[in-house]
């Protein structure tokens, strides 16, 4: 009798053939494509635990992991959920301020991040992702960690941004926090750090600067080097 685990991961590999490539399959599962190689080349299977929320995250049956499927039959997963390619278009600072750019066209990027589910429906139609710079935002935000930005997202106090200080081609990624507005009506908020050893930014009318979008999501990277 077959391994379940082996089973498991014959069904695993149905799994990412169904749903079109691992990249896909891990938007659906809303985790990255690297889990699931791991999962592909985990050299004792695919365990219990991950079987079963494979399962629940897809609605499949309890146990469709662990039984051996017809691949000659019908399609045997379900329908993918809605998926989305988010562009991965810069660098940005967690710093000082370096370029980015904003006004990029939907699906051009230098490199492609898919979401699925609640998560790709929630995001805007512009939203694209950056790759973190700098160390002013650790330990929340370090170097090579991705983010995803929604310029249509208006930010409330304390939650993380990008903007742009000065020059239109300068950003930074720092947490927002509300000044009110000056005699002219024009916002003052400052751009905080995380890591104390740097400074907070004031904007307003002598040091301009502008919100570009929201950070909506954080994708760490968990090896280093």
């Amino acid at each position: 009798m077959k391994d379940v685990t082996k089973i498991r991961s014959e069904s695993l590999l149905l799994l990412i053939d169904e749903y079109g490539g691992q990249a896909k399959l891990a938007a659906a599962l809303d985790v990255t494509p690297g889990y699931i190689n791991q999962l592909k080349t985990a050299r004792r299977g695919i365990g219990e635990k991950s079987a079963r929320t494979i399962e629940i995250k897809l609605d499949l049956p309890e146990g469709w992991m662990d039984v051996a499927h017809d691949t000659d039959g019908a399609s045997l997963a379900p329908a993918p959920p809605t998926t989305r390619r988010i562009p991965v278009i810069n660098r940005i600072q967690a710093g000082d301020p370096r370029p980015v750019i904003d006004g990029h066209a939907p699906g051009n990027g230098i490199d492609d991040i898919w979401f699925g589910g609640a998560t790709a429906e929630k995001l805007g139609s512009y939203s694209f992702a950056l790759i973190v710079e700098g160390d002013s935002m650790e330990p929340d935000f370090k170097p090579d960690d991705q983010i995803i930005v929604d310029p249509d997202v208006v930010p409330r106090p304390g939650e993380i941004v990008v903007a742009k200080i000065g020059s239109e081609e300068e950003a930074t990624l720092k947490q927002y926090r509300a000044r009110g507005t000056d005699e002219n009506g024009v916002e003052i908020f400052e751009l905080v750090p995380i890591n104390h050893n740097h400074a907070t930014i004031l904007v307003n009318t002598d040091n301009p600067g502008r919100i570009i979008g929201t950070v909506m999501h954080h994708l760490r990277n968990m090896r280093r080097g």
